[in-house]
C-alpha cells in the first residue's frame, strides 16, 4: 500500500455508494466543521446511485427527486461542533430539507468535537439483512483541497459484541446527551445504529487481523502509540511537547511528515529527533492550475493526521 500515493486517490463519494443488492437505511456523522454545499451532495448522491435508474431520467422527475431527497435526508443525522458550519455563499431551497439532520454538539469542559466519522446501515433489497459500513476520516464535512487519509470497512452485525467497537460505540451514546435538540425518533435511530455497530464483526483486508476503534476526551485516560521499533508521524500540525513524547516511543530514530511551515517553527533539538522530516512537494499541493478555495481561511495542502508503527 502507497500511503499519500497521488495515483492511488480516494474520492470521499466513494463511501457514499450504496453496495450492490442493498438500499440505504440510514446513517451517522461527526464532523468538526460543516460546509451545506457539500452536505447537499449527500443525500444526492445516496438517491442518484441507490435507485437503479439513469439519472437523466431520475433527474427529469424534480418533484420526485425533492421528496426522495427530503426522506434520504431526514434518515441522516449530522453531528458538528457548536458554531461551525460555514455561511452558505447563497441562497438554496435545497438547504431546509438538511435542517431536521443537523445536531449541534457542545462537549464538556469546554472541549472541541473533533471526531470525522460515518456510521452507514444499508438493508438488502430481498430481506431484512442489514450491512454496516465505517468511514475514518481526517477530513471534515468540507469541500476542500486537502490531502487527507480514510478508512472504509464493512461488516455484518452479529449477536456477540465485538471489544474493539465498544468505545466507538461509548462515543454514539453519548451524542444524545450533547445534542439538546435531538428529537426522540432520532434517538431511536442512533441506538438502533449503535446497538448493531457493537456487534458487527468487520471484513478486512488481506494481512489485517483486528481492527481496535479508540476515542479521545470521554475519560481522563487519553491514547498514545505503544512502544514500537520504527515510528512514522504524520501530522499538518505539531507541538514541540507531543514530538517530544512520540520520539520517546521509538527505539530507532522516528520520522516526520509535516508542512512547511509547521517544521520551520519547530527548535531545531525537537526537530533532530527525528530523520528524515519530510514535506509534500509543492505540485502536490493542488491541481496544476488550480487555487486553493478553502473558505475556513486554512491552507491547503497536507491535512492527514495518523501514526504508523512496527512494534516489536
Amino acid at each position: 500500500m502507497n500511503l499519500l500515493d497521488p495515483e492511488n486517490r480516494a474520492l470521499y463519494t466513494e463511501a457514499l455508494t450504496t453496495p450492490s443488492g442493498f438500499r440505504f437505511d440510514r446513517a451517522v456523522a461527526l464532523t468538526y466543521s460543516l460546509d451545506l454545499d457539500t452536505l447537499l451532495a449527500v443525500p444526492l448522491h445516496l438517491l442518484l446511485y441507490a435507485t437503479g435508474k439513469a439519472q437523466p431520467e431520475l433527474l427529469e422527475d424534480r418533484l420526485g427527486v425533492l421528496d426522495a431527497l427530503r426522506k434520504t435526508a431526514s434518515r441522516l443525522s449530522i453531528f458538528y461542533q457548536r458554531g461551525r458550519i460555514l455561511v452558505p455563499t447563497g441562497k438554496r431551497v435545497l438547504y431546509s430539507l438538511l435542517e431536521d439532520s443537523l445536531f449541534q454538539v457542545s462537549p464538556p469542559n469546554g472541549g472541541a468535537f473533533h471526531p470525522k466519522v460515518w456510521v452507514f446501515r444499508f438493508k438488502s433489497q430481498q430481506g431484512e439483512e442489514a450491512r454496516i459500513r465505517l468511514v475514518v476520516l481526517s477530513r471534515n464535512l468540507t469541500g476542500d483541497l486537502s490531502w487527507d487519509v480514510s478508512l472504509t470497512v464493512e461488516g455484518q452485525p452479529g449477536l456477540t459484541p465485538i471489544s474493539g467497537n465498544s468505545e466507538l460505540v461509548r462515543l454514539l451514546g453519548h451524542l444524545s446527551d450533547r445534542a439538546p435538540r435531538i428529537s426522540d425518533e432520532r434517538r431511536s435511530h442512533l441506538d438502533v445504529l449503535a446497538g448493531e455497530l457493537a456487534a458487527t464483526r468487520w471484513e478486512l483486508p488481506d494481512g489485517i487481523e483486528e481492527l481496535r476503534l479508540h476515542t479521545l476526551g470521554l475519560g481522563r485516560n487519553g491514547w498514545a502509540p505503544p512502544p514500537s521499533k520504527r515510528l512514522v508521524v504524520i501530522s499538518p500540525f505539531c507541538s514541540p511537547k507531543a514530538l517530544e513524547r512520540l520520539s520517546a516511543t521509538s527505539e530507532s530514530t522516528p520520522v516526520l511528515i509535516s508542512r512547511p511551515e509547521e517544521l520551520a517553527g519547530i527548535p531545531v533539538a525537537t526537530r533532530n529527533r527525528f530523520r528524515p522530516c519530510l514535506t509534500l512537494r509543492e505540485q502536490a499541493e493542488t491541481k496544476d492550475g488550480e487555487e486553493p478555495r478553502n473558505r475556513w481561511g486554512e491552507n491547503t495542502g497536507l491535512h492527514a493526521k495518523f501514526y504508523l508503527c512496527e512494534q516489536a
